[in-house]
């Protein structure tokens, strides 16, 4: 029990995807047993592009402002949800995803 406070935004590739689904009930469930004082947003949608998910980013950062801290990319987008939180300067937001391609690859060297 214990750790940060504040929340955790989910970006899905949208209803269809039940595998997404699945994802987002494992990680709220795995959040529950652990004791978390975060709290999850509810899902948007990325539309499974990166467009779709810099929207939903900034969607997420003008509901949570300064208490989100991280957002999970479960669907596609992840480059357009790293680059919206690049746009808008906040460094402190932890992002995970799932897509390993030659551009994430250089995101997560970059820092």
């Amino acid at each position: 029990m214990g750790g940060p406070e504040g929340s955790i935004g989910l970006v899905n590739g949208g209803t269809l995807f039940r595998n997404q689904w699945a994802e987002e009930d494992g990680f709220r469930s795995f959040l529950k047993e652990k004791g978390s004082r975060l709290s999850v947003l509810p899902a948007l949608s990325s539309g499974e592009c990166d467009i779709g998910a810099a929207r939903a980013v900034s969607t997420l950062l003008g509901k949570a402002g300064s208490r989100l801290r991280g957002v999970f990319v479960i669907g596609g987008g992840l480059e357009g949800a790293v680059n919206a939180l690049r746009d808008a300067r906040r460094p402190d937001i932890l992002v995970v995803g799932n897509e390993l391609t030659s551009a994430t690859r250089a995101m997560l060297k970059a820092g």
